[in-house]
């Protein structure tokens, strides 16, 4: 686990790869399948990777393995019903609220990536920052300015630095 791992950290996922797969052919630990799972996603055989990681047993980060597979498929139906799965399993990181927001706004799911934001605004300063300005996003495309324009001015309220919101507030003002 520890050479394919480096290998993964050096950016040599087909390395990774084959290692992964000599590996598999053992029996293996729960935590070997993630580090096999993350080897197939990195070398881009996904499907590979898939088959791999039904035999893992459920943890939190086998399910946003999952998710990352099926993102890196095209195929945002799939990963934000695993998504939301993972947010009724687990915590309910702002990290994934953000991801579960844009991939609800790709699907045309307005209202749905609207609450995800909204929850994502309790994050951390670096994630309330990005969920108030995907919400004014929304809101612009929305055809919301006042709405914008209000979440926007909240963010400030907590974080009055923020330049970039300050300039996007003015501009969402004219």
């Amino acid at each position: 686990l520890q050479h394919i791992r480096a290998q993964l950290n050096a950016g040599h996922a087909q390395e990774a790869w084959q290692a992964s797969l000599r590996l598999s052919k053992l029996k293996i630990s729960d935590e070997a399948y993630e580090v096999i799972a993350r080897a197939g996603l990195a070398a881009g055989k996904l499907s590979e990777a898939e088959r791999l990681i039904q035999k893992a047993p459920a943890s939190e980060a086998i399910d946003l393995l999952r998710v990352r597979l099926a993102l890196r498929a095209e195929d945002d139906a799939r990963a934000l019903k695993l998504l939301d799965a993972y947010l009724e399993k687990y915590a309910q990181p702002p990290f994934a609220l953000l991801w579960a927001g844009e991939l609800a706004e790709r699907l045309g799911k307005g209202l749905r990536a609207e609450a995800y934001y909204q929850r994502a605004l309790q994050g951390t300063e670096a994630e309330s920052r990005l969920a108030a300005f995907h919400l004014a996003r929304l809101y612009h495309r929305r055809n919301q300015p006042e709405r914008a324009q209000k979440i926007l001015a909240q963010h400030l309220e907590r974080r009055p630095s923020d330049e970039q919101a300050r300039r996007l507030l003015q501009e969402l003002a004219r």
